[in-house]
């Protein structure tokens, strides 16, 4: 079988899911009768510097905005599958394409000519798709509710997994970096990743504040912009702490020594910060919607109500040490369940399908 797999998403954001999800793939895709796509452009995704790639082909004829949006630029010789990081596809008859659907973030919260291009891309790269990789439950029920014709296509449902980089810390036996010093004498309340509408990072902030002054918000992400250190000012001043993005070494530590991971997100593809937390040992508190449920099953306190108050109220279960025992032992046997070695498997048993 030749494969053919389009590395696009290196080049189209930092970090992220969709870069953790193909990163993992790939770095255990035996590497015989393996060709990758890449652009000329230098990327800075943190995730492309793990890899050692060799045959590589690169499409340096169309500039990276316009290439993005197209089919395949150069021509496969032969038969094969063909398989993007993000919504591209192959024209060729003799190529089966293999198409990741990871969620609809953009048909549910995005707006104006950034939604139809995107929609439009996808729909497309749907149509064309011999055979469709949805990474839960609920992203498949959204895309037959979403693009009803792909019912005659092929769909998987294989869950992401989770690093083996998280797991529960002997913190007597391993030094602690210094920048986690702030957290052996704070009940943290962690916050991690993206700060866009739907991750309600407001209700976040809201949340620490109805708990008093005992607990701290820690923030891993990008740096806070202007309207966010205002908010956090107004409603918590002195009980932030912003870390920017860390490695994951770092963010296992974060993991081990916070009070509990809060994660008030409307809407998820999948979620993997919610298996990494329960991985690492970290209490989880978020939304009954979208995926979570699904991912965590009962190894999480969840609310349907995206409300600082509903929140603060779970979190403050967790003052039982029974609970907190319960809470953390039953996200770990849950974490199990899911690992990239198990996706990647089910991945290639899914390619088999179109030798």
């Amino acid at each position: 079988m030749n494969l053919y797999l389009d590395n696009i998403i290196y080049f189209l954001q930092r970090s992220g899911g969709v870069s953790v999800y193909w990163t993992e793939l790939i770095a255990r895709i035996v590497k015989e009768n393996t060709t990758f796509f890449e652009q000329r452009k230098n990327s800075d995704n943190i995730c492309r510097p793990q890899l050692d790639l060799s045959n590589i082909i690169y499409e340096d004829a169309l500039p990276l905005p316009v290439v993005r949006y197209l089919p395949l630029t150069k021509k496969i010789e032969g038969s094969g599958i063909f398989h993007s990081s993000y919504y591209r596809i192959s024209n060729q008859a003799s190529i089966s394409n293999i198409v990741t659907v990871h969620d609809f973030t953009y048909e549910h919260y995005i707006k104006g000519l950034a939604r139809i291009v995107h929609s439009t891309q996808k729909r497309y790269a749907v149509s064309k798709a011999a055979g469709i990789i949805c990474i839960s439950e609920n992203t498949r029920k959204d895309l037959l509710n979403i693009i009803p014709s792909a019912a005659k296509t092929a769909i998987k449902v294989i869950p992401n997994g989770v690093s083996d980089d998280y797991f529960r810390l002997d913190k007597q036996q391993v030094a602690m970096p210094e920048k986690f010093q702030p957290f052996l004498d704070k009940k943290i309340i962690l916050y991690v990743g993206h700060r866009t509408v739907y991750k309600n990072f407001p209700v976040a902030v809201e949340t620490v504040a109805r708990l008093g002054k005992d607990y701290t918000l820690a923030i891993v992400g990008a740096p806070l912009n202007p309207e966010e250190e205002q908010l956090l000012n107004s409603q918590i001043p002195g009980q932030y702490l912003t870390f920017g993005r860390l490695c994951n070494e770092e963010l296992n530590w974060a993991y081990n020594l916070a009070y509990c991971f809060l994660y008030p997100s409307s809407y998820e593809g999948f979620g993997i910060p919610l298996l990494e937390a329960m991985r690492a040992g970290c209490p989880v508190v978020s939304t009954a919607l979208s995926s979570i449920p699904e991912v965590t099953g009962t190894a999480a306190l969840l609310s349907a109500d995206i409300h600082p108050d509903a929140f603060a109220s779970r979190i403050k279960m967790l003052q039982s040490d029974t609970m907190r025992k319960e809470l953390m032992d039953a996200g770990l046997d849950r974490s199990r369940q899911y690992s990239w070695q198990r996706c990647y498997e089910e991945v290639l048993d899914f390619y088999d399908n179109f030798k």
